[in-house]
């Protein structure tokens, strides 16, 4: 494996840019592929969504240190049987959450050190597609990026802005487009971090990929990467339909998240009604748009999911105390 000669290249081709060698979103394009290969992951160490996430976050897993397949939290639902008791324990491991704003037990431990990269608790939506080498590169990767854009621009409906974030340098690697509702709470109170998604204008290109990456296409592919505030209702997020793509959520551990304005006094409350409609998580997966299949990382979750389709609910949050 190549993961040094990878990784100087990676800092390379940054150096590349900044020093303005890549001009074209197609050089940018280029300059930010990577070969498969070099970032093949054992199988018998690593799950398939571990293995798919590595070339998309840059972040390699290891047996100790940013290896989600070993992130695991689960309670003793017989020792936690009622909301109030769950506030209680988010109380005691952070020290300042009102009871009534019932922060719960999503926030025990936020904040503390942990062996994860930062990366790892932000939230993505990934929309794959193989490349036709005998067409344009850019003009793929704006195929791809507005299939992206209008996944999250439907769950907002006719309320859906959609703003392209120019630099002015044509500096198209930190360029791309927003998307918000000017009526979320968050928006109208000008929480940029927690208002809007953004789609990258470069995509990420993987190249001859031959069984290396799971859950992706043979040869080249190109992936539309979306960041998704903590919050957006990803219970909406519908597949495009295209058959010739695919669309994977990403959601972290929500513990991992690392955006002060989430954890800000005032917008705890939110939390209970996320968890309820199913907008963060306790524990972190991967889910296919396609056909809803929910994979988590670590094999304990996954074995306490009812089905390959739910989410295991770690709290039960939707009932009131006298009903528990």
């Amino acid at each position: 494996m190549l993961k040094n000669v990878a990784a100087l290249a990676s800092v390379i081709s940054f150096s590349l840019m900044m020093s303005g060698c890549a001009e074209t979103p197609n050089e940018y394009i280029e300059l930010k592929g990577k070969y498969a290969d070099d970032y093949e992951l054992d199988a018998e160490d690593f799950s398939e969504p571990t293995r798919f996430l590595y070339p998309l976050k840059w972040i390699e897993p290891k047996r100790t240190t940013n290896n989600l397949d070993v992130f695991y939290y689960d309670v003793d639902q017989n020792k936690l049987k009622t909301a109030g008791q769950a506030a209680t324990l988010a109380i005691g491991a952070i020290g300042h959450v009102n009871p009534l704003d019932i922060g719960l037990s999503l926030l025990t431990q936020q904040g503390a050190k942990t062996t994860y990269h930062s990366v790892l608790g932000d939230q993505y939506l990934y929309t794959v597609v193989k490349v036709d080498k005998s067409k344009d590169l850019d003009a793929q990767a704006q195929v791809v990026n507005k299939m992206a854009i209008d996944t999250v621009a439907s769950v907002y409906g006719d309320s859906a802005k959609t703003e392209y974030v120019p630099t002015g340098t044509n500096f198209y690697l930190v360029e791309g487009t927003k998307v918000y509702d000017p009526n979320y709470v968050f928006c109208k109170q000008g929480v940029e971090s927690l208002c809007r998604t953004f789609t990258s204008r470069i995509p990420m290109l993987t190249r001859d990929n031959d069984g290396y990456i799971p859950m992706a296409p043979t040869g080249d592919y190109m992936t539309a990467v979306t960041l998704l505030p903590i919050g957006f209702p990803i219970d909406k997020l519908k597949f495009i339909g295209n058959p010739s793509v695919e669309q994977y959520l990403y959601v972290p551990a929500i513990k991992l998240n690392e955006n002060r304005d989430l954890w800000k006094q005032e917008n705890l409350a939110y939390f209970k009604e996320w968890y309820q409609e199913e907008r963060v998580s306790v524990n972190p997966y991967l889910k296919r748009l396609s056909d809803g299949k929910v994979m988590y990382f670590n094999p304990k979750i996954t074995a306490l999911q009812k089905d390959d389709y739910s989410l295991y609910r770690v709290f039960n949050l939707g009932e009131s105390e006298d009903a528990q």
